[in-house]
């Protein structure tokens, strides 16, 4: 995700292993390396075929590269 989002939070989607695509947020405030967690969409229970784990996101961030012009302007905001 970018920096903004992180800070700002993100309605996300995701591809599952299985196929499936899943809903989520982002929270804002969100710290690179976090880890997300949905429940009941991860590998299915090895005693309980019906029962599934909770789906692991590591948040992986990336930062943009700023031209000067750009790096003084977020300077004044922040």
């Amino acid at each position: 995700i970018s920096c903004i989002d992180a800070m700002l939070g993100k309605e996300i989607s995701i591809s599952t292993i299985d196929g499936k695509t899943l809903g989520g947020r982002i929270p804002p405030g969100t710290q690179p390396d976090s880890i997300l967690s949905i429940p009941n969409q991860g590998m299915p229970n090895m005693n309980n075929p019906n029962s599934r784990g909770r789906l692991l996101l590591q948040i992986k961030m990336t930062v943009p590269h700023l031209n000067t012009q750009q790096a003084e302007q977020l300077r004044k905001i922040f």
